[in-house]
């Protein structure tokens, strides 16, 4: 098997890190929604729910620090 082939039928979402994709349909790399005129109706939905997803998580994640470290402690550089 070709390696770049085998590479690009993986999930590796660290390869469009830095590029210059935009979900319109202007781009081939993200071929699975189609592109130009004839692309995805529901793509939007799909964009909405995700964010509604990550949304609940981060509402009912209960976030505490370890071992009552204080939050000017941490180093967010």
């Amino acid at each position: 098997m070709d390696c770049i082939k085998f590479i690009k039928l993986r999930f590796y979402p660290e390869r469009f890190i830095g590029s210059n994709i935009d979900l319109l349909g202007h781009n081939f790399e993200l071929i699975p929604f189609g592109a130009g005129r004839r692309g995805c109706l529901e793509m939007q939905l799909g964009l909405t729910v995700v964010r509604l997803v990550v949304t609940q998580l981060v509402h009912y994640f209960d976030c505490e620090l370890p071992n009552g470290m204080l939050g000017s402690e941490l180093d967010m550089s």
